[in-house]
Formats: C-alpha cells, structure tokens, sequence
C-alpha cells in the first residue's frame, strides 16, 4: 500500500508518491525536475490536477464575479479561469435581468444571442477556477495525487512488486471529495441554489 504523509501533502510529497510507486527514491526538490521520472510525474500530476479541478467542485467556485469590457469591448476571462456556467449583466454591482448566452471564444466571452465579442457593459459571472496546489483542501490533493499515481505506476511499472495503489484506496479518496462537496453545498443551502437544493433532496449529481 502507498504511503501517503501524515501532514498536508505538498507537490513534493505528491511527486515522491509517484516515485514510490515505480521504486524510485524519493527527491529533496522540484528543481530534480531535470530527472525524466520527476519530469514524468509533475506532468501526470498537474493533468489530473487540471481535470479534477475542470469540474468544479464548491472550493473551486466563485460566484457574482464582475468583467469589464477592455479598451476595444472585449471582456477577456481571467487567466485561472477554466469556465464559466452563469453571466448577467451587471447594473451597480448587482446581477440584473435574466442570464446571458454566453460562452468562451479564444480566451473572450462571446454573446451568443448577440453574436459578438463586444459588450457595452460590465457582467457578473458564475465561474470555475483552477487553484494553486497548496490552495486546494488536503482531501482533494489526495484524490489528485492517488489517481495520478494510478495512471502514472501503470505507465511506467517495471517492477510487479512495488506497492501499488488499490481501487479501494482511490474509491475512498474519491468518496471523501464527493462526501465534503456535498457538505460545502449543503452549507451555503440558504443562497438558494438550485443545485443546492437539488442535492438537498438526495439527487446528488456525480461528476466522475
């Protein structure tokens, strides 16, 4: 079975996992990122960073975020945003008006009722973000690091009897990141999200 740290997991840590699980020695830096198994391991690490992240999950999720137009009417989406579910206009900083067609073209949103790139005025949007690594909760560090380790040892396994990592070590990690998701819905109940409420009455909609 894999070792996990009993403190929080750093990216350190997560490569060093990785490592183990093919019987390679542990390193005492990212900068041994010149090493091919190091490299290989960030680069397994950071994918299943990203599509966990991609589907966002209530730590991940901001809401009522305003965008400005730029200088040429173009609201450029932040760099650390990977997508957006809702847009309204804003009026005074406030959401108004019923949502807006919009979706990402080329890094910009697009008006799709409009058909244009170019908006007059500000809009307030619902959005996924990626967070740094030492930004996310530990629970879900875990999850990103067992899977990565998953699909990275079956990879690069040389050795049948290194320690690997089982299905039920991933399907427990998995469940806990499902299990506090539902809990951090279920907290902010009163805004009266209607996907809160949705999974308040036991229809738990699962993303993997």
């Amino acid at each position: 079975m894999v070792s996990l740290p009993s403190s929080l997991t750093d990216k350190l840590d997560a490569v060093n996992i990785l490592l183990q699980l093919i019987g390679e020695a542990p390193v005492n830096s990212l900068s041994s990122s010149e090493d091919v198994d190091v490299a290989a391991a960030l680069l397994a690490i950071d994918e299943f960073d990203l599509h966990t992240q991609s589907h966002g999950w209530h730590w991940n999720r901001e809401e009522d975020v305003t965008l400005t137009p730029n200088n040429a009417g173009n609201i450029v989406m932040p760099t650390n945003c990977l997508s957006i579910s809702k847009a309204y206009w804003s009026i005074g900083g406030v959401r108004s008006g019923t949502p807006l067609k919009v979706v990402e073209r080329g890094r910009k949103l697009y008006n799709k009722s409009d058909k244009t790139l170019q908006f007059s005025e500000p809009v307030q949007v619902d959005m996924i973000i990626r967070l740094e690594w030492e930004e996310m909760p530990e629970y879900a560090r875990r999850y990103i690091t067992l899977a990565a380790g998953k699909h990275f040892q079956g990879r690069l396994q040389t050795n049948s009897g290194v320690d690997r990592v089982t299905d039920e070590a991933l399907t427990s990690a998995l469940a806990i990141l499902h299990h506090r998701d539902d809990e951090g819905e279920e907290n902010n109940a009163l805004t009266g999200n209607p996907e809160v409420i949705y999974r308040l009455h036991g229809r738990v909609r699962r993303r993997f």
